[in-house]
């Protein structure tokens, strides 16, 4: 009996060290321990496993998340203060062509210029600037006001030229001249721009086909524009800048010189360089409108028109009745210069020239001045030139081109 005792007691043992390694049946486990009910037997045993349960640290413990939020930080416009007539709301809330300046004409040989500070918003495009529309007629932006409403050209800001990495920077602003020059039939748009860190860039958009009178106004997109300098005519071309244009076909404004009076112009002279000839001419006339007095000769025709004579830049000329320069000295004209004839033609293309003209009330003179592109200065004159009357002139071409001052 006693033996039989210690078997059984020796069995339990087992089986409860077995279940007690795998888990056993039912099994409740704890942080400290787990504890393990024998469905077989009844009994419960209690077993503290430190390899399979440990107690969290103060490392495992998670902190709660604390969520910073950065203020943002509002992007402000620049402020723009008018010191001439603004085009375009200062917000920057004017659309594409919203607002205009006024129309300015450009005369047929004319450049004329406008000026205004550039401004657009903090987050902008490349487009939101300034832009330019030529046009055939005045105070007119739509066809659907006036039917025979017409537009040339509609250029913007953001062409060639431009430090593309700075565009916008450079604009922001910026100081910008629009120069618009009527060839014709042709019609350029030149833009000079200096911005405020006085970095200097030119826009050109050239050979632009025109087919009437010519006017130019300027619109905003989302930007707006301060104009402090309304347009103004800052200078005047003669003839084809390829020097194409021939004998009496193109001619300057006709300036009066009054009894007792000198009247002088200034311009850069170019040449096609294929004979002396090929520069400017000077008119010397009675009138101050035209320059024929029959059509077959020019389409400008006045009735009363008169020449006293013309004069040529390699000292050639003639009076109103045809005579040239062999007969000159009869009729009393003084004429000098002192050119450098074998470098003639290289020396006065490209060169600035002045003309003066003079009314002595019966007679007048023509002094030329010329800065050779040699570096030396020349001069020319006709003096003692007869006149019976009111005393204009006007500069011409033949093979040649005149930018005049």
């Amino acid at each position: 009996m006693k033996k039989k005792l210690i078997y059984f007691l020796i069995c339990t043992t087992m089986i409860v060290s077995i279940y007690g390694c795998i888990g056993g049946v039912g099994e409740t486990t704890t942080t400290e321990a787990y504890t393990t009910q024998s469905d077989n037997f009844g009994e419960t045993a209690t077993t503290t496993d430190e390899s399979t349960t440990t107690a969290p640290t103060a490392d495992d413990k998670k902190e709660p998340t604390v969520e910073t939020t950065v203020p943002v930080e509002e992007v402000k416009n620049p402020v723009v203060t008018a010191s001439g007539t603004l085009v375009g709301a200062t917000d920057f809330t004017t659309s594409f062509r919203g607002a205009y300046s006024n129309t300015w004409k450009v005369p047929t040989g004319k450049t004329i210029c406008t000026t205004f500070v550039n401004w657009h918003p903090t987050v902008a495009s490349d487009n939101n600037n300034f832009i330019v529309v030529l046009q055939n007629m005045a105070d007119v932006h739509s066809a659907d006001v006036n039917a025979k409403y017409k537009e040339y050209g509609v250029v913007r800001a953001d062409g060639e030229g431009w430090n593309s990495a700075t565009f916008l920077e450079d604009l922001q602003g910026a100081t910008v001249k629009v120069y618009v020059t009527n060839n014709g039939k042709t019609a350029d748009v030149v833009c000079d721009v200096l911005t405020a860190d006085g970095a200097e860039y030119r826009q050109e958009y050239l050979n632009i086909k025109v087919d009437g009178d010519l006017y130019f106004c300027l619109t905003v997109d989302n930007s707006c524009i301060d104009i402090v300098r309304e347009a103004e005519v800052t200078a005047t071309y003669v003839g084809a800048k390829d020097c194409s244009t021939g004998w009496w076909e193109e001619f300057s404004d006709i300036y009066e010189v009054a009894k007792g009076k000198t009247v002088e112009v200034n311009f850069k002279n170019y040449s096609n360089k294929k004979h002396t000839y090929n520069n400017f001419i000077v008119v010397l006339q009675n009138v101050a409108q035209g320059h024929a007095s029959a059509k077959d000769v020019h389409d400008d025709v006045n009735a009363n028109y008169k020449e006293y004579c013309i004069v040529r830049a390699d000292n050639f000329g003639w009076n109103v009745f045809g005579d040239t320069d062999s007969d000159l000295a009869e009729l009393g004209w003084k004429l000098e210069n002192n050119y450098d004839w074998k470098n003639f033609i290289n020396n006065i293309d490209g060169a600035d020239v002045n003309v003066k003209v003079t009314n002595n009330q019966k007679t007048a003179d023509v002094v030329i001045t010329v800065n050779g592109t040699d570096g030396n200065i020349y001069t020319q004159s006709y003096k003692n030139i007869a006149i019976d009357g009111p005393l204009f002139f006007t500069l011409g071409v033949d093979g040649a081109y005149l930018e005049i001052k």
